[in-house]
């Protein structure tokens, strides 16, 4: 199972979005694809519901799922918990699941990318990790780029200061993939 995370400058490109639709189909994994939050929570699961839509027209079986949806993000004493149970009974008859860091039971309360993505790790057999550049069009996406520490980043921050939220991601992640729209499935 592969875990791909979209950062919020991700979700404002419609381009960088249609362009992942148009070469997942090269992508054979289960995947849980894992994007920030975008404004309020309605406007998250709205994000949500819209990757899994254009993934559906391309034939990528799915389905989006929010945090809050039957339980599956809640806070308990503070800490988050995940039910995977949902997760991989989904992946019975799904190739993607779509989902958002809005989590249950509270107001409308956003965990972040980082912390769902360790959670998700820890309960689920993920194999890779894969951090999306935020500009494709960026030189140093041109390539897949191993994140095994903050020493694989830190060249790239002085050279790249546009690309902080995706390296800084990929570095907390560790071991991550960094990858763009063109270049994830191959």
């Amino acid at each position: 199972m592969k875990l791909l995370i979209f950062n919020e400058a991700n979700l404002r490109r419609t381009p960088f979005i249609k362009q992942f639709v148009s070469e997942f189909h090269q992508f054979k994994d289960k995947t849980i694809l894992l994007h920030a939050p975008f404004g309020k929570p309605r406007d998250t699961f709205f994000v949500t519901k819209r990757i899994s839509s254009l993934l559906s027209e391309v034939l990528v079986v799915n389905m989006a799922l929010s945090g809050d949806q039957k339980g599956l993000l809640n806070r308990e004493a503070g800490e988050l918990k995940v039910d995977v149970n949902q997760i991989t009974h989904k992946f019975k008859t799904l190739q993607m699941v779509v989902m958002n860091t809005i989590v249950g039971g509270t107001d409308g309360e956003m965990a972040s990318v980082a912390e769902v993505a360790q959670l998700l790790r820890q309960e689920l057999p993920i194999e890779e990790t894969l951090v999306f550049y935020t500009n494709s069009m960026s030189p140093v996406a041109a390539e897949k780029k191993l994140v095994e520490g903050n020493d694989d980043i830190a060249d790239l921050l002085k050279v790249y200061d546009e690309e902080a939220p995706a390296l800084e991601q990929a570095a907390s992640l560790a071991p991550a993939w960094l990858v763009s729209a063109s270049n994830f499935a191959k």
